[in-house]
């Protein structure tokens, strides 16, 4: 296991997953933003699914300020998810840093913090090792 990687219990894995439509995310979390710049690295990463070809593999929707992500088609639960946290929403996020989640089915739980800078790559990994998307088209 990584060691910057905690595995815990997850509490999102039972759910059913709805994606939402991926233009309306981007404006949610653009709103956010214009709020608070805090919110960017959610619109980058919103932006690079919209314009990765790899994009297409993901069903996103929102958990009030989260960014949650399953692979696509979706599944019937347990499904695993990747969840990239909005500022400060996850009780171990520290000030200026993204906080990454893999919920697995199996109900365990991948975590890693980078600073906001890191936030599109770090996502993209978290995609291509949890789901199985391409490294590269």
């Amino acid at each position: 296991m990584n060691p910057n990687m905690a595995r815990t219990r997850s509490p999102l894995s039972p759910y059913r997953f709805t994606p939402s439509d991926l233009a309306e995310v981007h404006a949610f979390l653009s709103g956010m933003a214009d709020q608070s710049a805090d919110f960017q690295y959610l619109v980058n990463i919103v932006e690079s699914i919209q314009t990765d070809p790899r994009g297409a593999e993901l069903g996103v929707r929102t958990s009030m300020h989260n960014l949650v992500v399953a692979s696509m088609p979706v599944k019937d639960p347990p499904v695993d998810v990747i969840v990239v946290y909005a500022p400060q929403q996850h009780p171990r996020q520290t000030a200026g840093n993204v906080m990454i989640t893999h919920a697995s089915a199996t109900g365990r739980e991948d975590r890693i913090e980078r600073p906001f800078a890191d936030a599109v790559p770090l996502f993209w990994r978290f995609a291509i090792e949890k789901f199985g998307v391409p490294s590269q088209i």
